[in-house]
């Protein structure tokens, strides 16, 4: 059985590389950056990969709704103390999750859109912006 991850690896390799005879017909691409990275040791295509990930990620954080983010919730009564075992619900209209609050009155959600969402704790109910907000403090009376 074939290795799956070299073939793959040269395959995009020979596509980086026809890419680069596309470029050199255009621009000197070769006597002006490949060969004088690649003479001073520093490879050419793992790098070409880094800046296409780099690229991908900042399309993915600038696209709204493909960004996401972790979102802490703690749950206090009048007083400043943390209430555990509170049913805390965050919903937009489409994504709706819901868990209970540990005994130091703190409920986490992950991967939530980088968006602003409806919380609902216990009796309270409040909206926040998670695309400025990381942490938030429900004060349930």
């Amino acid at each position: 059985m074939r290795d799956f991850t070299p073939w793959l690896y040269k395959k995009w390799e020979e596509h980086y590389y026809e890419l680069l005879d596309y470029l050199q017909n255009r621009f000197d691409v070769y006597g002006k950056i490949i060969n004088p990275l690649e003479k001073h040791g520093v490879p050419t295509f793992p790098i070409f990969l880094l800046l296409l990930f780099l690229i991908a990620l900042t399309i993915a954080n600038l696209v709204p709704g493909l960004a996401t983010t972790g979102f802490t919730l703690t749950v206090q009564n009048a007083a400043g103390e943390p209430l555990g075992n509170i049913a805390v619900t965050v919903y937009d209209g489409g994504t709706v999750l819901s868990t209970a609050t540990s005994a130091n009155g703190t409920a986490f959600f992950a991967m939530l859109p980088a968006r602003k969402f409806s919380f609902v704790a216990g009796a309270s109910n409040r909206s926040f912006d998670l695309s400025h907000r990381s942490t938030a403090i429900l004060v349930v009376k």
